[in-house]
């Protein structure tokens, strides 16, 4: 899909511009494609079983602290506010409390929808504001990557402000 395509390229570029470094200098990055089915991929029965695109996944170089974030590239003109995939970031903080029950090495688990779908569209259709859908984890690629990319790794919890 487009998306997933400008996602990656956008990374890319990302990663790779000097003024940006300071985002990855104390973090392995890592980001692998998911596969959309039982038999391959990681899906989410409590979202409706939802198959993220793509695993994003930081190493703290330092600390070995991981952040593993499941991010879906996609337009949401047909899903609306309260669909379980937009409900997801809040509710990876549960399973996240799981997986960390019986280990020392933490994993942070977030989850994040970016949206090709542009922000004007979507309020006409469920007038819902930017605030609250950056509330749930979207962000808008209609905002080029040197935006919506700094407010990923901010959610994530790796940005260095």
């Amino acid at each position: 899909a487009e998306s997933e395509m400008r996602f990656v390229k956008d990374l890319a570029r990302f990663y790779n511009e000097p003024k940006n470094a300071f985002y990855f200098q104390h973090y392995d990055l890592y980001l692998m494609r998911n596969a959309a089915s039982k038999l391959k991929g990681i899906g989410f029965a409590q979202a409706g079983n939802f198959y993220p695109d793509f695993l994003l996944w930081l190493v703290d170089k330092q600390t070995h602290l991981q952040y593993l974030t499941f991010i879906d590239p996609k337009g949401l003109r047909n899903i609306p506010f309260d669909s379980p995939k937009l409900n997801f970031s809040k509710e990876i903080k549960s399973l996240e409390e799981t997986v960390n029950q019986d280990r020392d090495n933490k994993i942070i688990l977030n989850s994040a929808i970016l949206s090709d779908t542009k922000l004007e569209i979507l309020e006409s259709l469920f007038s819902h504001s930017k605030a609250e859908y950056e509330n749930k984890h979207v962000f808008f690629q209609e905002e080029g990557a040197d935006v919506y990319l700094p407010k990923l790794f901010t959610m994530i919890g790796t940005s260095p402000n």
